[in-house]
């Protein structure tokens, strides 16, 4: 078992390099210059997790006004889909969403991201409950009563 673990470890580092690699290069990589830059996926059925979920991103925000989206899914206030954003002023986390039995949930966990780092965000939802991670530290739960994320 542990020679299995320590071949799977090298391919993962080996293709990891690679990737890394290749994205300096040009080859895979996105870059936004922050105005009106996103990518959109569509709206394909794959895409609408409607209970367990989880998100992860990486983040390196600057100062800004206003807040700015990092992902949404069909996301319309108040009808339908999830938001995951960030306060540009504060640097501060929000996510929302809106569900088939709750109108709206949003919360704002405690965060400052504006420190000129990059930042590994994850967002989970698991039977109601929402958990967010900042750089691998749980920084917030919450119960919301949320059964499934409605979408429209």
């Amino acid at each position: 078992m542990k020679r299995f673990t320590k071949i799977l470890l090298s391919a993962f580092l080996v293709l990891s390099i690679h990737m890394v690699v290749k994205a300096q290069q040009g080859g895979f990589a996105l870059k936004f210059d922050g105005t009106n830059d996103y990518v959109d996926a569509g709206t394909p059925v794959v895409t609408q997790i409607a209970n367990n979920l989880s998100i992860t991103v990486w983040i390196k925000p600057s100062a800004s006004t206003g807040w700015r989206d990092i992902l949404t899914n069909q996301w319309k206030y108040l009808q339908s889909g999830l938001i995951l954003a960030i306060n540009g002023a504060t640097g501060q986390l929000h996510y929302a969403a809106t569900g088939t039995n709750i109108n709206y949930i949003g919360r704002d966990p405690a965060s400052n991201t504006l420190d000129g780092k990059w930042h590994h965000v994850a967002l989970t939802l698991e039977n109601g409950v929402f958990k967010t991670y900042l750089d691998g530290t749980l920084i917030d739960t919450y119960n919301s009563g949320l059964t499934e994320i409605k979408y429209t």
